[in-house]
């Protein structure tokens, strides 16, 4: 390995070893940003830039090489940013990593809003973390944490969404996350828009070390060491918020009761075999009675308490040269209370008591059949158990009907079971292909399906890299569903097709650009003439929770087509950018056969982030985001008036759009470099021109008049991370 100064690349650097098991030290290293190069024979060299040294504990980093077929190993080096090797092959994936994952402008260290700071996710509410990408609905979307999977990675997820207030998720754990926007391998089913893989940093193996936060949002702390004289590992953090505290002592406002636990454990079973156990914890809690509601003028008093823990034990395996293995066994649960009562009836608008848990067994397995030619395999397991008992209270339709109080109580077992494969052939130096497939079983409608999968990346020129995808993604309806409304499990399971075409330049001075077109094209979607107006999958975007129906059929059609454009300057020297523009056009197939656009239809979205490293403690940063406003339906506004409910304009059904979403957020951070410790300093400004975006308009029942909820106004954070 070769260490230069960062900007300085034409330097001799330093050259280090590694030991045969991989690790590697470079000692006396004065502090700075600095470049790494990784060399090995027979494998592809990788560059890894913005390493940050400090006086105080030692950098930690981890990299992985690709193997090279024999003909081009001593010919090719791979010198574009830190990614996988089926990230890169993939149109439209991304990794994000090293400092972005922490710094970026309005993320507030939240998972879901970095990753909204790629292109082709749409722009709807960011007083939520939804992830909608590329016209999907915001439970289409699977997370993985070091293999094992989550139920979610958010505190209040809402029923039939994968977003909330903000993420649980440590994300100075995080060293790395892959995300699929499409087109996402066999090995990944069950969901139709994205897969997000995110990989957690190991503990310190040396010595016992620890860190202490005190932010806008919380406070926590964390301890870190070796376990087994340095055969392994562990991590512990915990946080929770302090604004209910606050919020009680002043007797002003209302605030929610935020908490995570993480811990994880690595243990090496000998140089070939290697344990991780994982467990993260969240408790999300808010409450306020009628009379509050009214003082801070809501519609509805309300009584949240969410809990969930995920459980993970994973397995690595390589037992051979060419032959290795992951297993993971899995549990997650989701508890969830929600009370919400209206403020003039004093009568609840939905109790709901649901409780589900899913234990899981994976296993994926890769071959090495010779230089050119991989073979990767795997099945899957996993039960999914949904206890229900919900009621609905008296409400009014969108179109004016009255419907009656109506209680939902059971419970529903499912279980999905695949098998996957596929094969990676490097026909050249340049070329590779993959084609695969899945077979997925679902119990709740006895159905066994087919899911072919294929990608295709050729560099025609250097660093000039043509991609192409193909494939059909399933997804069974989620339990929420299939529970409240038991009509909807003898149904057929949805389906996408995806389409994907994509070019990528890597170009000198670490600038890169990247062009991507997509076609998604959804089968079998859920709709039901109750609601007519809108998918069954998009309810949860105007309602909250998924309706209960008595009619669901699975003749639906949905499409979303666009083009994203990126131009980004990586991490290298002393300046960084990245500018992404999303054009793109989501419609659906209505119950009476009208095409109409989509709940989540930006049409165009762009973001650009810039960051400045003027000393080597200081790195500010700079984000700006436009989205096009997304369709609505106006207001009958006498008819809403006569019954005190919004009562929607049918015959102007999603006619008008909200005004467009413009918004600033600055940040600052600052090092602090003592003997054997380091305290971490930021301050961001969130929506910094404090423009008044608009999230929905609803219908006050206080007033009886229209209302309007805005997006996040101008907030300021803080931060302070002290890691000794």
């Amino acid at each position: 390995m070769t260490v230069r100064p960062e900007g300085r690349e034409t330097e001799k650097g330093r050259t280090t070893a590694s030991s045969e098991g991989g690790a590697f030290a470079v000692p006396d290293l004065p502090p700075g940003v600095y470049t790494c190069l990784f060399e090995r024979e027979g494998y592809a060299s990788r560059t890894v830039s913005g390493i940050r040294v400090i006086d105080g504990p030692p950098t930690r980093l981890e990299a992985e090489l690709v193997r090279l077929p024999d003909p081009i190993r001593e010919e090719v080096t791979v010198t574009a940013p830190a990614v996988a090797e089926r990230v890169r092959r993939t149109a439209g994936a991304t990794t994000i990593e090293g400092a972005r994952l922490r710094q970026t402008p309005g993320s507030v260290d939240d998972v879901s809003r970095i990753l909204k700071s790629t292109v082709g996710l749409s722009q709807v509410n960011d007083i939520s973390n939804e992830l909608i990408v590329r016209g999907g609905s915001p439970w289409e979307n699977a997370f993985f944490v070091d293999g094992i999977p989550f139920y979610d990675i958010n505190h209040f997820q809402a029923q039939g969404g994968s977003g909330g207030i903000v993420g649980y998720i440590n994300a100075s754990w995080v060293k790395s996350m892959d995300f699929f926007k499409g087109g996402f391998p066999a090995s990944f089913g069950d969901r139709m828009s994205s897969v997000i893989e995110m990989a957690f940093r190991e503990g310190d193996r040396e010595r016992i070390r620890g860190q202490a936060d005190l932010n806008t949002a919380g406070f926590g702390g964390g301890i870190e060491g070796p376990l087994l004289r340095g055969r392994g590992s562990f991590l512990f953090s915990a946080k929770r918020s302090y604004h209910d505290i606050v919020s009680k002592i002043i007797g002003y406002g209302v605030a929610p009761r935020l908490g995570d636990v993480h811990f994880k454990a690595v243990l090496d079973l000998g140089i070939r075999h290697r344990l991780e156990l994982l467990n993260v914890n969240a408790d999300s809690r808010m409450a306020f009675d009628i009379e509050r509601a009214v003082t801070e003028g809501f519609n509805r008093g309300l009584n949240y308490k969410i809990r969930q823990n995920t459980l993970g034990l994973s397995w690595t395996a390589g037992w051979s040269a060419s032959f290795s293995s992951v297993t993971t066994f899995s549990w997650s649960s989701f508890r969830n209370l929600d009370e919400l009562e209206d403020v003039v009836t004093k009568k609840a608008v939905f109790l709901i008591d649901e409780k589900t848990d899913l234990v899981g067994l994976r296993h994926v397995g890769l071959v090495a059949l010779g230089s050119r030619v991989r073979l990767s395999y795997g099945f899957e397991a996993r039960t999914e158990s949904y206890d229900f008992d919900n009621t609905y209270g008296e409400a009014y339709s969108h179109a004016g009907e009255l419907l009656p109080e109506f209680v939902v109580r059971g419970d529903l077992r499912t279980t999905k079971t695949a098998v996957f494969t596929s094969v990676d052939w490097t026909p050249g130096p340049a070329l590779t292909l993959s084609l695969g497939g899945r077979v997925d079983h679902f119990s709740h409608n006895r159905s066994s399906e087919a899911s072919p999968r294929f990608t295709a990346a050729w560099e025609i020129f250097p660093r000039f890299t043509v991609k192409a995808a193909a494939g059909i993604f399933r997804q069974a309806l989620p339990t929420a569903v299939l529970g409240v409304s038991p009509e909807t499990r003898n149904n057929r399971n949805p389906w996408a097709g995806h389409l994907l075409f994509g070019l990528s330049h890597e170009l000198a001075g670490g600038f890169r650009w990247t062009l991507d077109l997509y076609d998604k094209s959804y089968r079998r979607m859920p709709l039901s003439p109750e609601e007519p107006d809108f998918p069954v999958f998009d309810t949860c975007l105007d309602y909250g929770i998924y309706r209960s129906f008595t009619i669901v059929t699975d003749d639906g059609l949905a499409r979303s087509r666009g083009l994203e454009i990126t131009v980004e300057k990586n991490p290298g020297g002393i300046w960084h950018g990245f500018v992404g523009l999303s054009l793109s056009k989501s419609r659906f197939r209505d119950a009476l056969g009208r095409w109409r656009d989509r709940l989540n239809d930006n049409r165009y979205v762009l973001t650009a982030i810039g960051g400045l490293r003027p000393g080597r403690r200081w790195n500010l940063g700079l984000r700006f985001d436009l989205a096009g406003g997304v369709p609505y339906t106006p207001f009958d506004l006498e008819r809403s008036r006569e019954v005190n409910s919004a009562i929607l304009d049918t015959s102007r059904t999603e006619a008008a759009r909200y005004p467009d979403y413009v918004s600033v957020s600055l940040r600052a951070d600052r090092e602090f470099r003592f003997r054997k410790s380091v305290l971490l300093a930021y301050f961001s400004v969130l929506n910094a021109l404090n423009r008044k975006n608009v999230a929905r308009y609803y219908w006050d029942r206080i007033s009886n008049e229209p209302g309007v909820v805005y997006q996040t106004p101008i907030i300021p954070v803080f931060g302070l991370e002290y890691r000794f």
